[in-house]
Protein backbone atom coordinates (compact mmCIF):
# COMPACT_ATOMS: atom_id res chain seq x y z
CA UNK A 1 0.00 0.00 0.00
CA UNK A 2 1.47 3.27 -1.15
CA UNK A 3 2.60 5.40 1.93
CA UNK A 4 3.11 2.64 4.09
CA UNK A 5 5.99 0.12 5.56
CA UNK A 6 6.21 -3.03 7.31
CA UNK A 7 7.31 -2.21 11.20
CA UNK A 8 8.09 -4.42 14.07
CA UNK A 9 6.67 -7.37 13.78
CA UNK A 10 5.22 -7.02 10.35
CA UNK A 11 2.52 -4.50 11.87
CA UNK A 12 1.98 -1.76 8.99
CA UNK A 13 3.72 2.05 9.98
CA UNK A 14 2.84 4.93 8.27
CA UNK A 15 5.47 7.18 6.45
CA UNK A 16 3.86 10.32 8.23
CA UNK A 17 5.51 8.49 11.40
CA UNK A 18 9.38 9.88 9.95
CA UNK A 19 7.79 13.16 9.08
CA UNK A 20 6.54 13.51 12.87
CA UNK A 21 9.73 12.04 14.51
CA UNK A 22 11.50 14.53 12.87
CA UNK A 23 9.73 17.64 14.17
CA UNK A 24 9.24 19.46 10.52
CA UNK A 25 8.50 23.02 12.27
CA UNK A 26 11.97 22.88 13.86
CA UNK A 27 13.78 21.45 10.68
CA UNK A 28 12.46 24.31 8.90
CA UNK A 29 13.50 26.63 11.55
CA UNK A 30 16.92 25.77 11.02
CA UNK A 31 16.68 25.39 7.77
CA UNK A 32 15.66 28.82 7.19
CA UNK A 33 18.27 30.33 9.47
CA UNK A 34 20.99 28.46 7.20
CA UNK A 35 19.56 30.23 4.13
CA UNK A 36 19.94 33.41 5.81
CA UNK A 37 23.13 33.20 7.03
CA UNK A 38 23.85 32.07 3.39
CA UNK A 39 22.20 35.64 1.79
CA UNK A 40 23.98 37.59 4.23
CA UNK A 41 27.22 36.11 3.50
CA UNK A 42 26.55 36.69 -0.32
CA UNK A 43 26.05 32.96 -1.22
CA UNK A 44 25.41 32.59 -5.29
CA UNK A 45 21.55 31.70 -5.46
CA UNK A 46 22.60 28.08 -6.89
CA UNK A 47 23.85 27.09 -3.55
CA UNK A 48 20.79 28.69 -1.26
CA UNK A 49 18.44 24.92 -2.26
CA UNK A 50 21.39 22.37 -0.96
CA UNK A 51 21.81 24.33 2.13
CA UNK A 52 18.30 24.43 3.03
CA UNK A 53 18.03 20.55 2.58
CA UNK A 54 21.14 20.50 4.38
CA UNK A 55 20.07 22.01 7.56
CA UNK A 56 16.63 20.35 7.22
CA UNK A 57 17.94 16.90 6.99
CA UNK A 58 20.81 17.48 9.98
CA UNK A 59 18.00 18.75 12.45
CA UNK A 60 15.59 15.60 11.43
CA UNK A 61 18.56 13.01 12.39
CA UNK A 62 19.33 15.03 15.38
CA UNK A 63 15.34 15.01 16.81
CA UNK A 64 15.26 10.86 15.60
CA UNK A 65 18.31 10.10 17.92
CA UNK A 66 16.75 12.32 20.42
CA UNK A 67 13.91 10.39 20.24
CA UNK A 68 15.61 7.04 20.78
CA UNK A 69 17.32 8.55 23.73
CA UNK A 70 14.26 9.96 25.13
CA UNK A 71 12.21 6.43 24.86
CA UNK A 72 11.62 5.93 28.63
CA UNK A 73 11.06 9.31 29.39
CA UNK A 74 7.97 9.68 26.20
CA UNK A 75 6.46 6.34 27.60
CA UNK A 76 5.18 8.42 30.38
CA UNK A 77 5.40 12.28 29.24
CA UNK A 78 4.60 11.70 25.75
CA UNK A 79 3.47 8.59 24.54
CA UNK A 80 1.49 9.71 22.01
CA UNK A 81 5.04 10.07 19.87
CA UNK A 82 6.03 7.39 17.21
CA UNK A 83 8.77 5.33 19.32
CA UNK A 84 6.57 5.13 22.63
CA UNK A 85 3.33 4.30 20.57
CA UNK A 86 4.68 1.33 18.37
CA UNK A 87 4.11 3.23 15.48
CA UNK A 88 7.79 3.27 14.70
CA UNK A 89 10.26 0.51 15.37
CA UNK A 90 13.68 1.46 17.44
CA UNK A 91 15.50 0.16 14.24
CA UNK A 92 13.28 2.22 11.84
CA UNK A 93 14.18 5.46 13.38
CA UNK A 94 17.74 4.69 14.24
CA UNK A 95 18.19 3.65 9.91
CA UNK A 96 15.94 7.09 9.39
CA UNK A 97 18.48 8.91 11.46
CA UNK A 98 21.87 7.85 10.16
CA UNK A 99 20.41 8.29 6.80
CA UNK A 100 19.42 12.23 7.54
CA UNK A 101 22.74 13.29 8.88
CA UNK A 102 24.48 11.29 6.67
CA UNK A 103 22.52 13.23 3.87
CA UNK A 104 23.42 16.33 5.53
CA UNK A 105 27.17 15.98 5.98
CA UNK A 106 27.36 14.94 2.12
CA UNK A 107 25.42 18.25 0.82
CA UNK A 108 28.07 20.65 2.88
CA UNK A 109 30.33 18.44 1.64
CA UNK A 110 29.88 20.11 -1.69
CA UNK A 111 30.26 23.30 -0.23
CA UNK A 112 32.68 23.29 2.15
CA UNK A 113 34.45 20.21 3.58
CA UNK A 114 35.29 21.73 6.82
CA UNK A 115 32.07 22.43 7.58
CA UNK A 116 31.09 19.06 6.68
CA UNK A 117 33.57 17.81 9.27
CA UNK A 118 32.11 20.42 12.00
CA UNK A 119 28.32 18.97 11.04
CA UNK A 120 29.94 15.46 11.25
CA UNK A 121 31.26 16.22 14.61
CA UNK A 122 27.88 17.26 15.99
CA UNK A 123 26.09 14.57 14.90
CA UNK A 124 28.62 11.73 15.97
CA UNK A 125 27.82 13.35 19.51
CA UNK A 126 24.43 13.02 18.90
CA UNK A 127 24.42 9.34 17.54
CA UNK A 128 26.74 8.20 20.26
CA UNK A 129 24.50 7.56 23.47
CA UNK A 130 27.82 8.07 25.90
CA UNK A 131 28.45 11.47 24.47
CA UNK A 132 24.41 12.18 23.80
CA UNK A 133 24.11 11.72 28.00
CA UNK A 134 26.91 13.85 28.58
CA UNK A 135 26.19 16.73 26.90
CA UNK A 136 21.79 15.62 28.07
CA UNK A 137 23.15 15.15 31.90
CA UNK A 138 24.12 18.62 33.60
CA UNK A 139 21.70 21.82 33.05
CA UNK A 140 24.98 23.54 31.39
CA UNK A 141 25.89 21.05 29.02
CA UNK A 142 22.10 21.29 27.85
CA UNK A 143 22.32 24.81 27.50
CA UNK A 144 25.92 24.62 25.90
CA UNK A 145 24.35 21.69 23.69
CA UNK A 146 22.22 24.30 22.02
CA UNK A 147 24.22 26.77 21.75
CA UNK A 148 26.73 24.92 19.36
CA UNK A 149 23.44 23.53 17.32
CA UNK A 150 22.45 27.28 17.16
CA UNK A 151 26.32 28.41 16.26
CA UNK A 152 26.35 25.57 13.60
CA UNK A 153 23.50 27.37 11.21
CA UNK A 154 25.30 29.93 11.00
CA UNK A 155 29.17 28.02 9.70
CA UNK A 156 26.63 25.87 7.60
CA UNK A 157 24.93 28.89 5.83
CA UNK A 158 28.55 30.56 5.24
CA UNK A 159 29.67 27.52 3.66
CA UNK A 160 27.51 28.74 0.57
CA UNK A 161 30.26 31.59 0.57
CA UNK A 162 33.75 31.68 -1.08
CA UNK A 163 35.88 32.55 1.89
CA UNK A 164 35.64 31.68 5.70
CA UNK A 165 32.87 33.23 8.19
CA UNK A 166 33.10 36.89 7.80
CA UNK A 167 33.32 38.33 11.64
CA UNK A 168 30.30 40.05 11.24
CA UNK A 169 27.71 36.47 11.02
CA UNK A 170 30.25 34.81 13.52
CA UNK A 171 29.07 37.53 15.96
CA UNK A 172 25.74 37.70 15.29
CA UNK A 173 26.38 33.64 15.43
CA UNK A 174 27.85 33.77 19.36
CA UNK A 175 24.89 36.61 20.20
CA UNK A 176 21.95 34.27 18.82
CA UNK A 177 23.81 31.20 20.69
CA UNK A 178 24.29 32.65 23.38
CA UNK A 179 20.53 33.90 23.67
CA UNK A 180 19.30 30.61 22.77
CA UNK A 181 21.55 28.85 25.76
CA UNK A 182 20.19 31.16 28.42
CA UNK A 183 16.76 30.22 27.02
CA UNK A 184 17.24 26.43 27.36
CA UNK A 185 18.22 27.15 30.76
CA UNK A 186 15.28 29.15 31.26
CA UNK A 187 13.52 25.90 29.98
CA UNK A 188 15.14 23.22 32.53
CA UNK A 189 14.35 25.49 35.48
CA UNK A 190 11.06 25.83 34.04
CA UNK A 191 10.55 21.62 34.22
CA UNK A 192 12.27 21.27 37.79
CA UNK A 193 10.09 23.68 39.29
CA UNK A 194 6.98 23.85 37.45
CA UNK A 195 6.79 20.15 35.96
CA UNK A 196 7.50 17.65 38.67
CA UNK A 197 4.66 14.95 37.72
CA UNK A 198 6.76 14.51 34.61
CA UNK A 199 9.67 12.08 34.31
CA UNK A 200 12.76 14.05 34.39
CA UNK A 201 16.32 13.14 33.62
CA UNK A 202 17.44 16.86 34.68
CA UNK A 203 19.86 16.95 37.66
CA UNK A 204 19.42 18.47 40.98
CA UNK A 205 20.78 22.17 40.94
CA UNK A 206 20.45 24.81 43.49
CA UNK A 207 17.56 27.29 41.71
CA UNK A 208 20.12 30.52 42.34
CA UNK A 209 22.90 28.68 39.68
CA UNK A 210 19.88 29.08 37.38
CA UNK A 211 19.06 32.54 37.96
CA UNK A 212 22.60 33.63 38.34
CA UNK A 213 23.59 32.09 35.31
CA UNK A 214 20.48 33.24 33.32
CA UNK A 215 20.43 36.55 34.02
CA UNK A 216 24.04 37.47 33.10
CA UNK A 217 23.69 35.10 30.37
CA UNK A 218 21.11 37.34 28.72
CA UNK A 219 23.13 40.41 29.63
CA UNK A 220 26.19 39.00 27.66
CA UNK A 221 23.74 37.86 24.68
CA UNK A 222 22.32 41.63 24.54
CA UNK A 223 25.29 43.77 24.90
CA UNK A 224 26.90 41.36 22.12
CA UNK A 225 24.12 41.77 19.65
CA UNK A 226 25.36 45.46 18.57
CA UNK A 227 28.83 44.33 17.72
CA UNK A 228 28.11 43.20 13.78
CA UNK A 229 26.99 46.85 13.25
CA UNK A 230 30.97 48.02 13.77
CA UNK A 231 32.18 44.51 11.32
CA UNK A 232 29.87 45.05 8.03
CA UNK A 233 26.74 45.60 8.61
CA UNK A 234 24.36 49.25 7.93
CA UNK A 235 23.05 51.56 10.53
CA UNK A 236 19.62 49.82 9.72
CA UNK A 237 21.11 46.62 11.83
CA UNK A 238 21.25 49.14 14.56
CA UNK A 239 17.42 49.81 14.38
CA UNK A 240 16.57 46.53 14.52
CA UNK A 241 19.19 44.91 17.05
CA UNK A 242 19.07 47.96 20.05
CA UNK A 243 15.62 47.64 20.77
CA UNK A 244 16.26 43.73 20.90
CA UNK A 245 19.40 44.16 22.96
CA UNK A 246 17.90 46.06 25.46
CA UNK A 247 14.64 43.97 25.39
CA UNK A 248 17.21 41.02 26.42
CA UNK A 249 18.76 43.11 29.05
CA UNK A 250 15.95 44.18 30.75
CA UNK A 251 14.94 40.43 31.18
CA UNK A 252 18.62 39.87 32.53
CA UNK A 253 18.86 42.45 35.11
CA UNK A 254 15.67 41.71 36.37
CA UNK A 255 15.87 37.98 36.47
CA UNK A 256 16.65 37.68 40.07
CA UNK A 257 13.64 39.20 41.10
CA UNK A 258 11.19 37.26 38.62
CA UNK A 259 11.82 34.01 38.18
CA UNK A 260 8.73 32.41 37.08
CA UNK A 261 9.84 31.09 33.98
CA UNK A 262 9.25 33.57 31.16
CA UNK A 263 12.02 34.02 28.98
CA UNK A 264 12.99 36.36 25.54
CA UNK A 265 11.14 35.24 22.41
CA UNK A 266 12.62 33.28 19.41
CA UNK A 267 11.14 36.00 17.72
CA UNK A 268 13.28 39.12 19.29
CA UNK A 269 16.03 36.99 17.44
CA UNK A 270 14.25 37.04 14.19
CA UNK A 271 13.86 40.51 13.93
CA UNK A 272 17.70 40.56 14.23
CA UNK A 273 18.45 38.55 11.89
CA UNK A 274 15.48 40.79 9.60
CA UNK A 275 18.25 43.98 10.29
CA UNK A 276 20.91 41.83 9.39
CA UNK A 277 19.36 40.97 5.98
CA UNK A 278 18.34 44.04 5.26
CA UNK A 279 21.95 45.96 6.27
CA UNK A 280 24.10 43.26 4.69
Amino acid sequence: MVGRITGKKGAPMNIIEFWNIARPSACFRYAITVVFAAVIERAPSYSLLPLFLAGFFFVAGIYAFDDIEDLEEDRINHPERPLPSGKLSLSSARFFGYGCLLTSVLLTALMDLWTALFILVISFASVHPSLHRLTQGHWLGRGLSIFVFIVSSFYMGAAGSAGPISRRLFLLAIAIGILHLATRVIGDEVDQEGDRRRLRTLPTAHPAHFRYFIRYTLMLSALLLPLPFFFGFGALYLVFSLPVAFRILSHGRTWHVDNAGTRPSHILAAVVFVGALLSR
